[in-house]
């Protein structure tokens, strides 16, 4: 299952309705994409490489995002707020708040 679909099943199976629930998800989704290119510097990716997986993995959260929408044009559901929300508190967004991430990202 490529990332993006991964992020939005998550989404789909989510049951909570309190906002800390929501943090958590978010949080959730935010591991998921940390874990998705960690398993590629474990693998062995070469620093150079490193920038590629990290704009892949902002592209699928970008994916997941545009998902999200086209599940609520389908059907209308909480899927559009959390697109939304999703798209506000991006990976991309999480990612360069870490200075050194920021710093590595930006060196490549």
């Amino acid at each position: 299952m490529f990332l993006d679909d991964a992020l939005y099943q998550r989404v789909k199976e989510y049951d909570g309705t309190e906002p800390e629930h929501i943090q958590e998800l978010n949080n959730d989704l935010l591991n998921m994409c940390v874990e998705y290119w960690q398993k590629l510097l474990i693998a062995g990716a070469r620093k150079n490489e490193m920038k590629i997986h990290w704009d892949r993995t902002f592209n699928l959260w970008n994916s997941f995002i545009r998902q999200l929408r086209k599940d609520n044009d389908t059907v209308p559901t909480i899927t559009a707020i959390f697109a939304d929300l999703f798209e506000k508190h991006s990976y991309k967004k999480a990612f360069f708040k870490d200075e050194e991430m920021k710093r590595i990202y930006n060196e490549c």
